[in-house]
């Protein structure tokens, strides 16, 4: 009959109106992950910034991030993080956002052992505001590339701004750090500041229809 839907052009449409769409809206688990992750980061922050205070042993900074930011993700995918299905997995055709995020992350792991050589006549303060700023930096860096991907998960150009936003921010301060002489002296609670307002914030924006 000339007057049925095919069912690929209801998918088409659904998929067009989905478009319009914002994080929120299709993924709802995700926006919570901006207000546990927005209290775990300047936890994780304030201790990391004791052990730069205390210039404690510089690997105390991965056991930090690792145990805080491990336990606020398995509470998010608890509580939250099940129920979205195929958010940030790479379902189909999409990028698996997880190891975007990922990679970009940990390849300050080469770029520190690649200019190791380099940093063997500074001291602990200089070379742990060098690492930190490189971290800062990095973690912008793929902040971007999440924005852009979304796009591939049909959220809205408004939400993604989010990340750039984020993008924007954590590489000015990044920049900033072994600059700045206030920088210099609370690196970790400075980020760790303004990560909070800006999580908070993100959370606001994602959840105003």
């Amino acid at each position: 009959m000339s007057g049925e839907i095919e069912p690929d052009d209801l998918r088409e449409e659904l998929e067009t109106i989905k478009e319009a769409m914002g994080l929120e809206e299709r993924y709802s688990g995700a926006t919570s992950m901006w207000l546990l992750f927005g209290l775990a980061v300047p936890v994780a922050s304030g201790v990391s910034q004791y052990v730069f205070t205390e210039r404690l042993a510089p690997w105390l900074h991965a056991v930090v991030w690792a145990v805080v930011l491990g336990v606020g993700f398995a509470i998010w995918y608890a509580t939250a993080g099940k129920e979205e299905g195929d958010i940030g997995v790479g379902a189909g055709a999409r990028p698996n956002l997880f190891v975007q995020f990922g990679l970009v992350y940990f390849t300050v792991i080469p770029v520190q052992a690649a200019v190791a050589p380099f940093l063997q006549d500074l001291g602990y303060v200089e070379e742990a505001l060098f690492v930190q700023s490189l971290i800062v930096v990095f973690i912008g860096l793929a902040y971007g590339i999440l924005g852009s991907s979304l796009a591939a998960y049909r959220v809205r150009f408004r939400d993604r701004m989010l990340f750039y936003v984020g993008t924007v921010w954590m590489v000015a301060l990044g920049v900033a750090i072994p600059q700045v002489e206030f920088l210099r002296t609370l690196p970790h609670a400075t980020f760790g500041g303004v990560y909070l307002v800006y999580a908070l914030g993100a959370y606001a924006v994602l959840t105003r229809t």
